[in-house]
């Protein structure tokens, strides 16, 4: 009996031990705070803060005076007027990187119109596009022009400037898949793939209008421009993967481009219709009436 006894007390002795450790543990459990998503930043802060790529004309930057101007500049600006927040231009980076900064959490939103490359949807949402770009070739002076369908182009003695991770580079990879590349920086601006093709380091490029023809009026000789657009691109806001700040960005771009608003800002800083954009359209095609 006195052993039964000894057995019984000794197990209820342990269990007690057991159950004082236990909760010694769970009470130096350290409850780790929620993280704060970028929406709510914003919310509480009531600013977004943009991280913007210098790109002609959507945005340009005054070399004298620092100002940005251009329409990406103006429709962001638009998207915080009509929300009631303050927009920060806060941080000048690279196209080739720009979702670092929103992985970071340095910028709220990448606020430059960027064509889609499906490689960053892994890290990043787009918002819904708010301008279709005309995307055109531009080839070096020396390099005789052969065609307008550009199949010529498609070989592998042809090689392209690109900044990698950019849409462009993709495009490269689907439209002319039989030429070559060359690297420019990540952190480059619409101008160096331009000037790379202008100094003989590569034979051809892609670009918008407003940059090649900005380009070739500075320097008359240098590049040529192929007439007829490869493709039409849609430009949106990069934006990190929060659902809430996505739908508040997406909705109030629907709103400017129902009222009419973006149209505006586009006519004003791109009066060339014809070759700088397309009014946003799901069925657009090159085909359609403008």
């Amino acid at each position: 009996m006195n052993n039964k006894l000894s057995i019984f007390a000794l197990t209820v002795a342990i269990i007690a031990l057991a159950l004082t450790a236990t909760k010694g543990v769970s009470e130096n459990i350290v409850q780790e705070p929620k993280k704060e998503t970028a929406f709510e930043r914003i919310i509480r802060t009531g600013t977004i803060r943009c991280g913007y790529g210098l790109y002609v004309p959507e945005l340009v930057k005054d070399p004298n005076t620092g100002a940005l101007s251009g329409n990406d500049y103006d429709v962001m600006n638009a998207v915080g007027a009509i929300l009631g927040l303050k927009v920060e231009w806060a941080e000048e980076t690279g196209w080739g990187v720009a979702e670092q900064g929103l992985i970071t959490e340095r910028y709220d939103v990448f606020c430059n119109g960027v064509w889609p490359t499906p490689t960053r949807t892994k890290a990043v949402f787009y918002s819904r596009p708010f301008i279709y770009t005309p995307i055109y070739v531009f080839v070096s002076a020396r390099k005789p022009l052969e065609g307008q369908d550009l199949s010529w182009l498609n070989q592998p003695q042809t090689t392209f400037a690109v900044i990698r991770n950019m849409a462009l580079d993709t495009m490269v990879d689907f439209k002319f898949s039989k030429a070559k590349k060359f690297d420019v920086s990540i952190l480059s601006s619409d101008a160096e793939p331009i000037m790379a093709v202008a100094t003989g380091k590569a034979d051809a490029g892609l670009s918008n209008y407003g940059s090649i023809k900005k380009y070739m009026d500075s320097n008359p000789g240098q590049i040529q421009l192929i007439q007829q657009p490869v493709a039409y691109e849609p430009s949106g806001f990069l934006m990190p993967q929060d659902e809430k700040l996505k739908h508040m960005i997406d909705f109030t771009l629907g709103h400017l481009l129902d009222t009419g608003v973006i149209k505006d800002i586009l006519i004003k800083n791109l009066p060339d219709q014809e070759h700088g954009w397309r009014y946003p359209a799901a069925d657009y095609s090159p085909q359609s009436s403008k």
